[in-house]
């Protein structure tokens, strides 16, 4: 894929976001997606301008792809929303897009410490990422959550095979309370801390020996409130974007 179409695809995740009554916006780059970086510099500044509610700041980190610790300097006592860049949500062209006044409305409703965004399996559909979705890398392994009404009862790191009722994916999306931020940062500091995931384990190509349990499951297990949104619009994983954008 182009950088064009990395550029594009940032962008328009950028202008959704935008739309919503978002107070502060920070993009993290893969520390090697400097042609990007530069070019969306340029844009921050028109954002800047056109959006002066909303704080936003673009960076660079050489964190693995994945990896929770980066949000290790982010301070917030209010409510933290990450998008990760390796889900194409929604249409934009039929403005079919993710609602994420919505999803916060749900999060504090449900109250849950934790809240995340998941698309039906059936409306996953690689032909939203591009003209040409030939060329697409291989599909990315996603997790799966089992819900019981609003809430998340089970998930699955790795899409399990024959388990119809884990019919919903985890899309990349996820709201959480400053308790949920502090979890992060104390893991952080353990002895030998190489990873934190919000819900999968490392690549098998990342130089990873030791992974700390993915913060859904060290929810779970405590028996947080973790709460499901649904989102009806199509959506697609891919590998090659290595960038979050963090709220």
């Amino acid at each position: 894929m182009s950088n064009y179409y990395e550029l594009e695809f940032i962008q328009e995740e950028i202008e959704n976001l935008l739309n919503n009554d978002i107070k502060k916006l920070v993009i993290y780059l893969d520390n090697r997606q400097i042609e990007v970086y530069n070019e969306l510099s340029q844009k921050i500044n028109q954002y800047s301008l056109n959006h002066p509610q909303t704080q936003i700041a673009l960076k660079l980190t050489d964190q693995v792809d994945g990896d929770a610790a980066v949000l290790s300097e982010i301070k917030a006592d209010g409510t933290i929303m990450v998008l990760h860049g390796t889900v194409k949500r929604g249409e934009k062209h039929n403005h079919i897009m993710l609602n994420y006044d919505a999803v916060y409305e749900y999060h504090k409703q449900t109250e849950s410490v934790f809240t995340m965004v998941l698309g039906d399996i059936k409306h996953s559909d690689p032909t939203i990422c591009t003209t040409d979705p030939e060329k697409l890398p291989e599909e990315e392994s996603y997790g799966t959550a089992l819900l019981e009404g609003r809430y998340v009862k089970d998930f699955k790191k790795r899409k399990p095979k024959n388990e119809t009722e884990y019919s919903f994916a985890d899309i990349g999306v996820s709201l959480f309370e400053s308790e949920v931020l502090a979890l992060i940062q104390e893991t952080i500091k353990k002895p030998g801390f190489q990873y934190l995931s919000f819900t999968k384990l490392p690549e098998k190509n990342l130089a990873v020996e030791k992974a700390e349990e993915p913060i859904i499951k060290q929810l779970l297990d405590t028996k947080r409130k973790v709460a499901g949104y649904s989102f009806s619009g199509k959506w697609f994983h891919f590998r090659r974007y290595k960038k979050r954008i963090i709220l």
